[in-house]
């Protein structure tokens, strides 16, 4: 009697083990998805979206951002990186000072 109360035990085990890393494998990976359980988008979908944004900005540029900022223009890329194209509108050649926007040289790269 207590081997075959041994083996039936041994045979919910194994089920129950077989059930739990079926869970495991078919539970995506936190690391994957975001907090609403949504998949994380790929770097190809990164770029495709940055190039869908391009294509709106550009074509409602100019926006006027503030009394004193107007977006341009905006590129796309490369890779994961966007580009804005910036115009202040009430700054007068007169009032920039160019040492302000001048990098010294150990500063690039």
């Amino acid at each position: 009697m207590n081997k075959k109360l041994l083996f039936v035990i041994g045979i919910i085990l194994f089920v129950a083990i077989i059930m739990i890393a079926s869970r495991l494998i078919n539970t995506p990976s936190p690391y994957l998805t975001s907090d609403n359980g949504q998949e994380l988008p790929t770097e190809a979908s990164i770029e495709e979206g940055f190039m869908e944004a391009e294509k709106l900005i550009n074509s409602r540029a100019p926006i006027k951002i503030d009394d004193e900022t107007q977006l341009n223009k905006a590129l796309a890329g490369p890779g994961d990186l966007m580009t804005y194209y910036y115009s202040l509108t009430n700054v007068t050649i007169d009032a920039v000072s160019y040492t302000h926007l001048t990098l010294p040289t150990s500063d690039l790269v």
